[in-house]
C-alpha cells in the first residue's frame, strides 16, 4: 500500500472522519454496521504488531470482517493475541471496498501514505518505544502506544495502552480471591 490521499477534498474527508472516530463512543452495534465492509490491517516492513492482533480480536468478536497483509503477529508468548485464529485464512490483497483500513508502521516508525482506497476511514498505529518522534500529515488519526504532549509531530494522535489479548484477559477471569493467593514479590530489573 502505497500513495497518498489525492486533493484537498480526500484530505479533508480523512480528517473529518479521523475527528470524528477519536472523540466519540459508538455502540456494538453502530461498529458493526459502519465497518460492515471489513477491516484491513496492513503491517509495513514486518509482521503486525501486539496492539493490532488485540484490535483484531476485538473486531472479530463484534463479527467485524477482518482481512490482513500477513499471517505473523509479534507479541510475548504470556499474552499472545490471537493464539487459535487461523490467520493464514485472513490473508489477502487489499481492497478498495473495506470500510476501514489500519496501517501498522510500528517497524518503521514512518508514515506510509495510503493510495487507491475509496472509504476515508485510514488509521495508523505505532507501538514503537520511539513513536513519539513519528511526523505525520496534520489529517491522518494515528493510534499510538508512546506519546507525549510535548513532542508536536502532527496527525491526531489517540493514546492507546498495550493492548490485554484475550487469551490473558480469559485467564486471569478465572483468579482465585487475594486471601487465597500466596504473596510473592517478581524482580523485573536485571543488573549490569
Amino acid at each position: 500500500m502505497d500513495g497518498q490521499a489525492n486533493g484537498n477534498e480526500d484530505a479533508q474527508k480523512v480528517h473529518t472522519c479521523a475527528s470524528d472516530l477519536a472523540h466519540m463512543s459508538l455502540s456494538d452495534d453502530d461498529l458493526r454496521s459502519a465497518f460492515a465492509g471489513g477491516i484491513y490491517l496492513h503491517a509495513v516492513n514486518g509482521p503486525l504488531t501486539h496492539n493490532a492482533g488485540c484490535l483484531i480480536e476485538g473486531l472479530l468478536d463484534l463479527g467485524v470482517p477482518v482481512e490482513i497483509s500477513t499471517d505473523k503477529v509479534t507479541s510475548r508468548p504470556v499474552s499472545m493475541p490471537l493464539k487459535d485464529v487461523e490467520l493464514d485464512k485472513m490473508v489477502a490483497p487489499p481492497r478498495h471496498d473495506h470500510s476501514g483500513y489500519v496501517v501498522d508502521i510500528s517497524h518503521t516508525n514512518t508514515f506510509t501514505p495510503v493510495e487507491g482506497v475509496k472509504t476515508s476511514r485510514v488509521a495508523y498505529l505505532n507501538q514503537s518505544d520511539i513513536g513519539l518522534f513519528c511526523s505525520l500529515p496534520e489529517q491522518h488519526l494515528l493510534f499510538i502506544a508512546h506519546s507525549s504532549t510535548f513532542a508536536k509531530k502532527g496527525g491526531l494522535r489517540y493514546p492507546v495502552a498495550f493492548g490485554l489479548s484475550k487469551g490473558l484477559i480469559d485467564s486471569t477471569d478465572q483468579r482465585s480471591a487475594f486471601s487465597e493467593r500466596r504473596p510473592i514479590a517478581i524482580r523485573n530489573i536485571r543488573t549490569t
